[in-house]
């Protein structure tokens, strides 16, 4: 009975200990961490505080000082600068431009450049192209037909010699000459060769054959 009762009490003994220790260890761990996680909310208000009540503030004064310290102050003087300093002298240098020397190019233009380019163009066209008209008109396009008159003539000549010389001597040679001996010669060769060959085969070279076979089977 005392084994018995002293195995039940057993666990007991063992488990609250090591509910003591995870007590003396877990606790603290959980509070630091919850401390930890407080804390960093904290942080994290304050960081948005500051942000909203500091910063942005800041920010949108500097903004602000910029606008009106840097930007309108530039862009006033660069209005002004361009309205009594760059544009005046646009205005006058377009003045002179357009008084000074768009006259001088008119007047460049109109009594030099237009009558010496005439003067050119009338000497190009007179001791240029009206030569190399005359040229080709009087000279050049005669002579082209010239020439291609002579070459017609030539072509007709050639051929009616062609045909005078070596087409009509080459058919009466043929008519004439080549053609009865060609005739001669295939009577000649049907009766000494062809007639022959065949008489041979068919008296001697057929019944000897036939004997042949005759002695073979």
């Amino acid at each position: 009975m005392a084994n018995d009762q002293y195995r039940a009490e057993a666990p007991g003994c063992i488990l609250w200990p090591l509910r003591a220790i995870a007590l003396v260890i877990m606790v603290p761990l959980r509070l630091l961490w919850e401390l930890l996680k407080l804390v960093g909310r904290g942080v994290g208000w304050v960081l948005a505080q500051f942000s909203r009540y500091v910063l942005y503030p800041l920010a949108v004064a500097l903004a602000w000082l910029w606008k009106t310290l840097i930007v309108a102050p530039v862009r006033f003087v660069a209005t002004q600068i361009y309205r009594w300093i760059l544009r005046p002298i646009g205005l006058a240098l377009a003045w002179l431009f357009t008084a000074l020397i768009v006259p001088p190019l008119k007047l460049l233009y109109r009594y030099v450049l237009a009558p010496l380019g005439r003067a050119i163009a009338w000497l190009l066209y007179t001791f240029v192209v009206v030569p190399l008209v005359a040229l080709y008109r009087y000279v050049l396009a005669p002579i082209g037909r010239f020439l291609a008159a002579t070459w017609a003539l030539a072509g007709r000549i050639l051929a009616w010699t062609g045909r005078v010389f070596i087409v009509t001597p080459f058919r009466w040679l043929y008519r004439t000459i080549l053609t009865p001996v060609g005739h001669a010669i295939r009577a000649v060769w049907r009766v000494t060769v062809v007639a022959p060959s065949r008489w041979v085969g068919r008296n001697i070279l057929a019944p000897v054959g036939q004997a042949c076979r005759a002695l073979l089977g």
